[in-house]
Order: C-alpha cells, then structure tokens, then sequence
C-alpha cells in the first residue's frame, strides 16, 4: 500500500472528506487529492500534522510499519468482554477546534459592528451623521471580513484599514510618497510630510511582505519557462504606474481626482501583491529545480 493509499483510506475510516482534511491541514483540497494519488508528496510538517490528525505513528503512515497488526485487529471480532478503545486513541476532534476558531471570528465581527453602531450614534447626537457613517466604515467592512472570510481574516482587515487611512490621509493633508521623492532628489527638506510619506512607504513594504509569507504554502506550481510572463507582469506594472502618474494632472475636478487616484493606487496594490506572490513561488519552484539538478 502506498503512502497515498494509507492517507485515504485513514480519511474515510475517520469519516473525513477531502474538505475537512484540508482545512485541519490549513492546504487546498487539491493537495489533499494530489496526495492520495501519489500525484505529490506532503512536506514533513504536514506528515507530522497528518499523523496527529489520524493518532498514527510516523512509521505507520509513511512505510506502513504495523499496518497488517492494526487491520487484522480491526477485522477480527471483537470479544464481547473487551474494554472500550481510550479516548487517547480516537482522532482528535480537529472539526470542534476549527468551529471555535469561525466563532471567534464571528464574534470578532460582531463587536465591529458595534462599534460602528456606537460611531453613528455618537456623531449622530453630535450633529455630524456624515462623519459618523466615515468613521463606521471601516469597522463595517472588517466586520464583513470576519463574519465571511475563514481564512486571512487579519490579513484583510489590515490592508483595508491601511487603504482606508491612506484615502484619508491623502485627502485630508495630500500627503503622498512624491513627498519622499522629492527629498531623495534634493528639491526640499525633510519635512513631516517626507516622514509620513516614509512610514506609508514602510507600512506598504511591510503589509506586502506579510502577504507574501501568508501564501508561501499555497500550492502554486509555476511551469518551468513562464518567469517570462511574471517579468511581462512587472514591465507592464511599472509601465501603467509610469502611465497613470500622466493622466492624474489631466482630471481637473476635485471630486473625480481623488476618486481617480483612490481606484487608481488600489488597483496597483492588488496587482503588486499578486506579481510578488507569484514571484516568490516562481523563485522557490526554480531553486528546488536547481538543487535537485545538483543531487543528480
């Protein structure tokens, strides 16, 4: 029986679909079928999470050590003296931890959603219902976020909190990274506008990083000889930020500039993340292509 073999026929003994092991294993569920197919191997960390998921040993799931023992045991008829199994040797409940974590996010979201109500609320007796539904935004939609989105639930937030600040910011003192670009040139001082440009570029750099590590493990396979299309990618990326920065002076109405520029950086945004986890699996796909070519 091989190592696919023995995770599927563990999974339908505990009565598990394809889902619920991919989601205890926080993978897809094409890995999990790509495994039971010997299409692929899991990682060492997710052997080990397979073993603890099954209440197998790690010689009982890879080469099959004590295999014959346990089904021949399972097949046999069981006296009707013999004790109850212990509870030690059942699966762990790994569907009940998974419950408590979606309801943690539901209660997660509903506390923004009172938040939002006591910001309305607030400006509303203030006399200012407009700033309150502003403040209240994003406390709504990172409640949506919760209450929706089982996984990177944090992750989301974090980026619409920083666009959201970054759309106020902007509007409210026009702060903007050509602040810092200008300082780099030289034509003016550091200022605390460059500053702020600086920590905005900072935070960027840093939400980007964390996204990336976020998907370092999703199962993205880039073929050998398309990193020339994440290169296109990146051309064609520097190329309408290049273009864009162009047509910007161009909206003469207030209103629509802003508008503009809002829709503008966060489409970029998204296009950046996606080129640089793309890259970044791109990269780690063709350094394991090289250490495998150097075993050989």
């Amino acid at each position: 029986m091989t190592l696919g073999e023995r995770i599927m026929t563990l999974r339908m003994e505990r009565q598990m679909s394809q889902s619920d092991l991919a989601e205890a294993l926080d993978v897809s569920r094409q890995s999990i079928s790509k495994w039971e197919t010997d299409s692929s191997v899991p990682e060492l960390d997710k052997l080990v999470a397979l073993c603890e998921n099954f209440g197998v040993s790690m010689d009982m799931l890879v080469r099959g050590i004590g295999e014959s023992e346990e089904y021949a045991e399972s097949s046999a008829p069981a006296p009707e003296t013999a004790p109850p199994r212990p509870e030690s040797e059942t699966a762990p409940p790994r569907e009940v931890i998974h419950v408590v974590k979606f309801e943690t996010r539901k209660i997660a979201g509903i506390l923004l959603f009172i938040c939002a109500a006591v910001c309305v609320v607030t400006c509303t007796l203030l006399g200012d219902l407009v700033a309150g539904f502003l403040l209240a935004l994003p406390f709504i939609i990172c409640g949506i976020i919760c209450c929706t989105c089982k996984k990177r639930a944090g992750l989301w937030c974090a980026w619409t909190v920083y666009l959201l600040t970054q759309v106020f910011i902007r509007v409210a003192t026009g702060i903007h990274t050509y602040y810092l670009i200008a300082f780099f040139k030289g034509e003016m001082e550091l200022t605390i506008n460059a500053v702020m440009a600086f920590a905005e570029l900072m935070l960027t750099l840093l939400l980007i990083f964390f996204t990336v590590w976020s998907f370092r493990k999703e199962p993205l396979r880039i073929p050998e000889g398309k990193g020339k299309f994440i290169l296109a990618g990146w051309i064609l990326l520097a190329a309408a930020r290049f273009a864009l920065g162009f047509v910007s002076p161009m909206v003469t109405t207030r209103t629509f500039y802003w508008i503009f520029t809002v829709v503008k950086d966060w489409i970029l945004y998204i296009a950046l993340n996606v080129l640089a986890v793309l890259t970044y699996h791109w990269w780690r796909g063709h350094g394991s292509c090289k250490d495998n070519q150097e075993k050989i």
